[in-house]
Formats: C-alpha cells, sequence, structure tokens
C-alpha cells in the first residue's frame, strides 16, 4: 500500500480532511516556488503555489493555492537558484533569497542581504540573514529541523556551501569553496550538485566545519538537481534520477558501494528545457518523476521499472513530452512534496489497520 492510499482511508476512517487535522501542509501536496517572471535579472516576488494531489489517481491539481511571500525575492532569470526543501523532520519548507526590494536590478550582482527563507506549516516566513554569497548566487538551502542550515551558491572565496547554526546567537561556517547549484541531504549525508563538480559528498554526515567533497555522481546527466528513492525500504536510498539543467535525465542505482548511471533520457529542447527541479513519489509500485522548468512548465513521467536500472521503453521514447501544467509567463524555481507533521502523524495512528502498510518512501 502507498502512502498516499494509506493517508486517504485514514482521513476517511477520521471523518475529516487533511486540512482539518494538520494546519495548512498537506500531505502529499506539491509545492512550487514560482516567480512571476522568467527574463529580468531583476528582483521578482516569490510566490509559493500549493498544488493538490489526488491519491486515486497519482496526479496534481492544476489550479492551486497561492502564497506570497513578502521579505525575500529572487531574479526572474534564474541561475538554478530558489531551490526548495522539505526540513528532514517534515515541519517546514526552505529556500533562498535576497533581502532586495523587488525591481532592484541584477540582484545576484548587488549587495542586498542574503537570507535563508524558513515557511513553517501555516506559510509564514521567517527569514535569518547571512553575510556569505556578497555578489553571487545562493542557490539553495537544506535543513534537518528549521534551526541547523546548509546552503549552496555559487563558489568563491565568499561563496560556496556554508553552515548556519541560528538556534542561539547566529553562526556561520564556511564548509566548502566549491560551486553548488542544490543540496540534498541523503541518509543523513550532506550532497551538493554542480556543472563543476556533479554530484559530490560533502564531508561525512552533515558537516559542521570545513570539509572535503567526494564525487559519488560524476556525468553530464548530473549538474543541477537529483532526488533519491528507498525503493526496497531497508533504510538506504537505491535508486535516484538527476538532472543537467537542461533537458537531460539520468537514472543511478546503488550497488551497495557506488552510485552507477544506468538509464538516459534526451528531451527535445524544444519541447522540455531549463529543467530547474526534480521531485518523485512511487504510485503503485510505479515511479512518477516531477520535473520543473523555468519557463513555467511542469511535466509528470512514468517509471515503470522502479528499481530496475534503466527507464522503462516507453519513458525512453517520449523525448517531447507535454507539459501537465504550463505558465510560460512565470518560472518554476524548486519544488517539494509536502509531509504531515508528528501531530498530524498521531491522530492519523487512530487508524491503525490503514496504516499497517505505511512505509517511507523517499530519503531527504
Amino acid at each position: 500500500m502507498n502512502r498516499f492510499a494509506c493517508l486517504g482511508c485514514a482521513l476517511l476512517f477520521l471523518g475529516g480532511s487533511a486540512q482539518a487535522i494538520q494546519a495548512a501542509f498537506v500531505n502529499g501536496d506539491l509545492v512550487i516556488l514560482t516567480t512571476s517572471d522568467n527574463t529580468s535579472t531583476s528582483a521578482d516576488a516569490i510566490t509559493l503555489n500549493d498544488y493538490p494531489y489526488n491519491p486515486l489517481t497519482g496526479t496534481f491539481g492544476t489550479t492551486p493555492t497561492s502564497h506570497v511571500l513578502t521579505g525575500l525575492t529572487l531574479p526572474g532569470l534564474n541561475d538554478h537558484d530558489g531551490m526548495l526543501r522539505v526540513t528532514t523532520n517534515g515541519n517546514d519548507l526552505v529556500f533562498g533569497g535576497y533581502q532586495a526590494a523587488v525591481g532592484t536590478p541584477t540582484v545576484i550582482a548587488s549587495s542586498a542581504t542574503r537570507a535563508i527563507g524558513l515557511v513553517d506549516s501555516n506559510w509564514n516566513l521567517t527569514t535569518t540573514p547571512i553575510t556569505g554569497y556578497s555578489g553571487v548566487a545562493l542557490r539553495s538551502v537544506v535543513s534537518t529541523d528549521g534551526q541547523h542550515f546548509w546552503t549552496g551558491g555559487d563558489q568563491g572565496t565568499d561563496g560556496g556551501q556554508y553552515y548556519i547554526n541560528a538556534s542561539g546567537p547566529a553562526t556561520q561556517t564556511q564548509i566548502t569553496a566549491n560551486d553548488a547549484r542544490a543540496n540534498q541531504i541523503v541518509d543523513g549525508q550532506l550532497w551538493g550538485f554542480s556543472s563543476s563538480n556533479a554530484g559530490t559528498e560533502i564531508g561525512s554526515g552533515l558537516p559542521t566545519s570545513a570539509a572535503a567533497a567526494t564525487i559519488a555522481m560524476n556525468s553530464p546527466f548530473v549538474k543541477s538537481d537529483a532526488v533519491f528513492l528507498d525503493l526496497n525500504h531497508d533504510g538506504t536510498s537505491d535508486t535516484a534520477y538527476s538532472t543537467d539543467g537542461k533537458n537531460l535525465l539520468g537514472k543511478w542505482n546503488f550497488d551497495g558501494t557506488n552510485w552507477n548511471l544506468t538509464g538516459q533520457w534526451t528531451g527535445t529542447k524544444a519541447d522540455i528545457n531549463n529543467i530547474n527541479s526534480l521531485e518523485a513519489f512511487v504510485f503503485n509500485g510505479k515511479i512518477e518523476l516531477l520535473a520543473a522548468t523555468q519557463q513555467g512548465q511542469l511535466f509528470q513521467f512514468t517509471d515503470a521499472n522502479g528499481i530496475s536500472p534503466n527507464f522503462d521503453p516507453a519513458f525512453l521514447a517520449n523525448t517531447a513530452p507535454t507539459p501537465f501544467l504550463s505558465m510560460p509567463s512565470e518560472s518554476f524555481r524548486g519544488m517539494a512534496i509536502t509531509v504531515p507533521e508528528p501531530a498530524s502523524v498521531a491522530l492519523l495512528a487512530l487508524a491503525i489497520p490503514c496504516l499497517l502498510g505505511f512505509r517511507r518512501w523517499r530519503s531527504r
């Protein structure tokens, strides 16, 4: 039984809606961080668009609930920034942005303060200013609990990757000076992805001081973002999907020691290009892969091969996909699938017979 079917059964048991029992985050919804412009380097307003998940069809609605954020901006023309992540405890969404007024020209090159954005389950934004990335892009943020953050951005003496501890008086420590388009926490390990270093493991676990970067995925098919899955439910990710930030998708399998590129997909640039972000979930035993682009397009691919090495034939043949969601004047940056809060899980546990089939399906 997949987790979404389980959630639906539990809600029927409780006789209520997800909104009624777990604040504003709805388990399984897709949240896309969006700017209204995709051509200008000036600062633009940020909106979080929440698309409802349909557990009966394994698809998302096309009419979102929109939450306009004030206090942070991003350039309209993306620099692989605006990545959106769920904290590993599932309580909040995090991303990086600029404390600059809408319309500030060439905001990345400006001296505007960079800041971490934290959005709670009621869509309230709080910011943590940081001192790094002056004149360069802050691209992604990951966090365990909304207090401890790892950031990634343009390389350089003032860029790279930092650890920020905001649990007391805020401290900031540079971990590496390496370029990072996207950071991830995978099975308790910090990863960074970039065009120069591909997929790298940063230090051991979640480093809080200077650490070495070890290349774990090296291919033109991994330069911008990746999503990891634990398909055999043993607590360790075994399958991953990656993108080059343009029109390439890669599939990877972990053999217990190394990550191996086992599938390669090339889309037609006229139909799919400038992929910013990936997400994935399991529905009816098949992997549903989501790809969001700078041109405001969202694609959903089905890989029926699951843990098997390559993409399935139908996936490989679909090189000119049709987006199921298109907003061409806007830019889709990062995206994340929300998860329930601890209090919600406690309430859902009332439906024990249904929840016996629940399994954590994704590594964060």
